[in-house]
């Protein structure tokens, strides 16, 4: 039987943490990321498409379905799952 692989995703200050789990929560695979609010919206969106790709390659290899399952950021957030304020990380305000 095959099991499902979840993503989950903990965006802070300094690092971005990317972690592929198993159905037990079993981590399977794990990238961290600099941040770099320097570097602004752009450059941090396409890090973290690569890292959620990376992610889902990885599973896709062991024939294994996966599912993007949430994500955490020392932020507010509109009921609309948008950021409004956003401390450590300034460039994510307005960010879906």
């Amino acid at each position: 039987m095959t099991q499902r692989a979840l993503i989950g995703i903990d965006i802070g200050g300094s690092k971005v943490l990317f972690a592929l789990f198993n159905e037990k929560f079993r981590v399977l695979e794990e990238i961290k990321l600099k941040t770099h609010s320097e570097l602004g919206e752009k450059r941090f969106t396409q890090a973290f498409g690569e890292a959620v790709k990376t992610l889902a390659g990885t599973r896709v290899k062991k024939t294994s379905p996966w599912s993007p399952r949430g994500s955490a950021a020392p932020a507010w957030s509109t009921p609309h799952r948008v950021v409004e304020k956003c401390p450590n990380v300034p460039f994510l305000v307005g960010y879906p």
